[in-house]
């Protein structure tokens, strides 16, 4: 439904990039952008409020991405992981694919509208078709 809202996490070590995802995203209505800047961070957030999809850089410090959807895969299987990288790294992301780590995943750069049906299409595969 069209006034459901979504409560998007934005995980990436860069503030110019969660910045500029958080300003893509909020345009939206009913897309509710929070945003930290580490994965710990991140895991710390998805026990305190609800989150419906994260969108991760890959290469930060201490913990990827990567590694991060994996421990939100197994913990809270119902967010909906995303991968943003940097990397034109094909192999990595098609391991996170076929892994069931991420649902899909971003390359930077990127393009605004892109972004913005990126998450409401895996919103959409994810809950059966819920139209945002």
């Amino acid at each position: 439904m069209a006034d459901e809202n979504v409560y998007i996490l934005l995980v990436d070590d860069d503030p110019n990039v969660r910045d500029t995802v958080r300003r893509q995203l909020s345009r939206v209505p009913n897309w509710h952008i929070a945003e930290v800047e580490e994965s710990s961070a991140a895991l710390a957030h998805v026990e305190r409020y609800r989150v419906d999809v994260v969108v991760s850089d890959h290469d930060m410090p201490g913990m990827t991405g990567l590694e991060l959807l994996e421990l939100l895969r197994v913990a809270h299987p119902a967010i909906v992981r995303l991968l943003l990288t940097g990397h034109d790294d094909l192999h990595l992301c098609l391991h996170a694919l076929n892994q069931g780590v991420a649902h899909r995943f971003v390359c930077k750069p990127w393009d605004h509208v892109d972004l913005r049906a990126v998450v409401r299409d895996s919103l959409a595969a994810v809950r059966g078709n819920v139209r945002i």
